[in-house]
């Protein structure tokens, strides 16, 4: 037996001793006996040193949770094999849709949105039909919305909702529940409603910090603030569509997110709405004017990491925890997975769909691609984190995945790694206090490997 790559061992406030890894995503407490045994073995890692001592059961719990691996298992091109596999099985069919690149907002920091056009009735017609013909070999369908603001077409989502669940019908492929990201605006209760009733459960809206702050950087294109209305809408429909609070921070605004938790916790949302802290980072050149203002890794995950215990504190409940991302951290590199503009160019990234054909990776209208978007198509789906010898290397490999797939590919010099490497044991730590366990594959790791 040899011991994972991917084991981490620590210690909560200088006592409980935790053993996690990061290829099963296994959290379990040890006793100090425990870690004096497993310590012996990495020093003398005999085969029968377990059965020497006795541990047999211990040595089962250990292999179960991935923390001692076989002698000829390379973890590595196990890792390597099981992405393969993943991509080459994978027939999920997903969809990000941008009916509009229009805004009611004129947001400090997005994406510059040269193109106002709104999906019209020929690029609808073509988007079915290219839905259709990738139905015929999906094994399931998810629909998300995006913009600009795609509030402004619910009109569009409502009736192409219906004829992607008819086609759904057809083919026998079911249809997952849709998402929508939008700025909130316009989420009254009847708008929320008619989306739910278009088969959309879920929502991300974003807030920028207490009121003078979002108001500053997320005005209505006249100017006027945006704060208080969202937080209406939010108190008024977050149980009609499960809601995703956004809270954006970057050096300029960092200090006044907990204004944001103020405001959402005055209207009673604790529990009600899940948050989450928003890396602001300059994706596109569009976004280059706000790249001094930007976190580091480093920085925003130790801002990350204080803003989530003063969430906590305050009764709100969600909490980030790293996941197994074996098939990648996003449907860039998937082979059914792309975002529709609304003049019907494909792309395999939100950042990139309002950049135009140079960026685009296909058409809704016709299978022939140019050999720009040949070459762009090939960039993400061959994009492989394991040919980043730091990638390889890092113990985070598992669950990281090489991060954001646009950033490695366009902006590699610039790409940070995944803010696991600065607050992962903390993060952990902080997991094991609110008594919560993630448990191995196929493993019972809830109660850990003690007894007492």
């Amino acid at each position: 037996m040899q011991t994972s790559r991917y084991n981490y061992f620590f210690r909560v406030d200088g006592q409980t001793i935790l053993a996690y890894n990061s290829f099963t995503t296994a959290l379990v407490e040890m006793s100090a006996e425990e870690f004096g045994y497993l310590q012996d073995f990495f020093e003398y890692p005999q085969e029968n040193f377990f059965e020497i001592h006795e541990l047999a059961q211990f040595k089962d719990q250990l292999v179960e949770m991935g923390i001692v691996i076989p002698d000829d298992r390379d973890e590595i091109e196990q890792i390597r094999a099981m992405r393969l596999a993943l991509k080459r099985q994978d027939r999920r069919f997903g969809l990000t849709i941008v009916p509009t690149l229009n805004c009611n907002f004129r947001c400090s920091y997005c994406f510059s949105y040269s193109r106002k056009a709104r999906m019209g009735p020929e690029t609808q017609l073509a988007l079915l039909r290219f839905a259709e013909e990738n139905l015929r070999e999906a094994e399931s369908l998810s629909i998300s919305w995006f913009g600009g603001e795609p509030t402004l077409c619910i009109d569009i989502i409502e009736a192409l909702s219906a004829k992607f669940a008819a086609l759904c019908e057809i083919y026998d492929v079911p249809m997952n529940p849709g998402s929508i990201v939008t700025n909130g605006y316009l989420l009254t209760e009847r708008v929320a409603k008619r989306l739910k009733n278009a088969g959309i459960s879920r929502a991300q809206i974003t807030l920028d910090g207490d009121r003078d702050t979002h108001d500053r950087r997320r005005p209505l294109r006249s100017g006027r603030g945006t704060f208080d209305r969202i937080v209406d809408n939010v108190a008024r429909t977050c149980e009609i569509l499960e809601t995703q609070i956004r809270i954006n921070v970057d050096r300029s605004n960092a200090h006044t997110a907990t204004g944001a938790l103020e405001a959402l916790e005055s209207r009673g949302l604790q529990g009600k709405v899940g948050i989450y802290f928003g890396h602001v980072k300059p994706f596109t050149e569009a976004c280059a004017d706000i790249a001094a203002a930007c976190l580091s890794g480093k920085e925003f995950s130790e801002l990350d990491l204080a803003l989530t215990k003063e969430a906590l504190s305050r009764g709100f409940t969600s909490f980030p925890y790293p996941r197994l991302q074996l098939d990648g951290v996003c449907g860039a590199d998937k082979r059914l997975i792309y975002v529709v503009s609304p003049d019907g160019l494909l792309f395999k990234c939100w950042a990139e769909a309002s950049l135009g054909p140079a960026w685009s990776v296909g058409s809704v209208f016709g299978s022939e691609r140019t050999p720009q978007q040949e070459e762009n198509l090939a960039g993400f789906l061959d994009w492989d984190p394991l040919a980043y010898g730091q990638c390889q290397d890092c113990r985070l490999l598992p669950i990281c995945m090489g991060g954001c797939p646009h950033l490695r590919i366009r902006h590699n010099a610039e790409a940070d790694c995944s803010t696991w490497r600065y607050g992962l044991l903390e993060t952990l730590a902080i997991r094991y206090k609110l008594g919560s366990r993630i448990q191995p594959r196929g493993a019972h790791a809830e109660s850990g490997i003690s007894s007492g």
